[in-house]
């Protein structure tokens, strides 16, 4: 049921709005830091969006400790011969590291945020993608992917 203004009854409380829960507030903060992530990512390295979105932790988004990497903890995505068309061709990719300043905040959301945003269901193993759709928590699609940057880029474009 609708009220006037076209918040849902249950939102208005004799016209106040009624706070957003603490797990609505935290889906949103994830999502604002998936984004802030996805754009660094694409500031790192230059790829196509299919490489974000198929990151999986682990598989093909491994964390160097700094003692194999000069000191430095850092994020490395690899792909395999098997991860892109041409592999046959071209066999195993170079690894693609992002910035050691990103580790913090990838172990951040890895540990507290992408939770928010992974479906909630005792008979479903977790996800082990990296980003995910905040209203389903399936794994980012093509057109979710663009919707993020476009949407993202041109908020600052004046």
């Amino acid at each position: 049921e609708m009220e006037a203004n076209g918040q849902p009854a249950d939102q208005v409380i004799s016209g106040v709005k009624r706070p957003k829960s603490l797990q609505v507030q935290q889906k949103e903060i994830a999502t604002i830091f998936q984004h802030y992530l996805i754009l660094s990512f694409f500031a790192c390295v230059p790829d196509r969006q299919r490489t974000f979105r198929e990151l999986q932790l682990d598989k093909n988004f491994m964390r160097i400790d700094g003692d194999a990497n000069d000191g430095e903890d850092t994020w490395v995505i690899r792909h395999s011969a098997d991860d892109y068309k041409t592999g046959a061709t071209y066999g195993e990719r170079p690894p693609l590291p992002l910035l050691p300043s990103l580790t913090p905040a990838i172990d951040d959301f890895i540990e507290r945020w992408r939770p928010c945003l992974l479906r909630s269901s005792d008979d479903t193993p977790p996800s082990s993608f990296l980003f995910h759709q905040p209203k389903t928590g399936n794994p980012l699609s093509a057109n979710s992917m663009y919707q993020i940057v476009s949407r993202c880029c041109y908020k600052y474009k004046e």
